[in-house]
């Protein structure tokens, strides 16, 4: 913050990714109220967008049985993630559902501690790591609930992109994400397992008319807001004289 304060006066402009970046940085005297805008991360909703004939590739080539669900959450293995939450979440949501598994593409520095942790909580044969991929935009169509379980974020670029991808949405409510999710999606308390748990348990649960109704409201949200020619679009205006 002190680098900020220290050079904002070099800048005709200063932009942040969600309001509520742009309010922390306020409170915390890195810049003066009015003097950051939020200018939101753009999606590419060509990239980004549900395909049935992925979804049965996908699913074919892991294997996953008729009548299993596909959990999916995408990060990086770091703090901010709070993945131990989620595997103790869906550790318990096994306990009473047999057909549930749990993707997470990403690696990071704790991947050994989360490793651990799913053999201690004895979901081994339910958790699959992919690593680092360059296919993400692929597994969304093939999962039918997005997960992000962080305690803290900028914007939540992996909710707009499983929003586009019409996912049913169980996220943290943490910085950005809530102005990303709106009402199409369904918000969490950071840090709270059992919470996290029910919001699963509650989109799993949600009938195939339901979910594909919010999954289309969700991507046309993301659009109408986060669109590369919308985003690119208001970058354009911000730029003119």
């Amino acid at each position: 913050m002190l680098a900020y304060r220290v050079t904002n006066f070099l800048a005709d402009v200063t932009t942040n990714v969600s309001r509520d970046a742009v309010k922390a940085f306020e409170e915390k005297g890195a810049v003066k109220p009015g003097q950051m805008l939020m200018m939101p991360n753009g999606i590419d909703t060509d990239k980004f967008i549900f395909s049935d004939a992925l979804r049965i590739k996908i699913r074919s080539r892991e294997g996953v049985r008729a009548g299993e669900r596909v959990i999916l959450a995408v990060g990086r293995f770091a703090e901010a993630k709070n993945y131990p939450g989620l595997l103790h979440a869906f550790a318990s949501l096994c306990k009473s559902d047999s057909d549930l598994t749990l993707w997470i593409v990403g690696d990071g520095g704790l991947r050994e501690t989360l490793v651990a942790l799913v053999n201690s909580l004895d979901v081994s044969q339910r958790v699959k790591f992919f690593g680092v991929r360059n296919d993400v935009a692929e597994f969304y169509s093939a999962a039918d609930v997005y997960v992000l379980s962080s305690l803290w974020e900028g914007f939540g670029l992996v909710v707009a992109e499983a929003m586009a991808a019409e996912r049913v949405v169980v996220a943290s409510d943490c910085g950005g994400v809530k102005e990303v999710v709106g009402n199409e999606g369904i918000l969490v308390c950071p840090g709270d397992s059992d919470e996290l748990a029910a919001a699963l348990r509650k989109g799993l649960d949600m009938d195939s008319v339901s979910a594909a109704a919010m999954g289309k409201r969700a991507r046309q949200r993301v659009i109408d807001n986060y669109s590369l020619d919308t985003i690119v679009k208001k970058w354009v205006e911000l730029y003119q004289p």
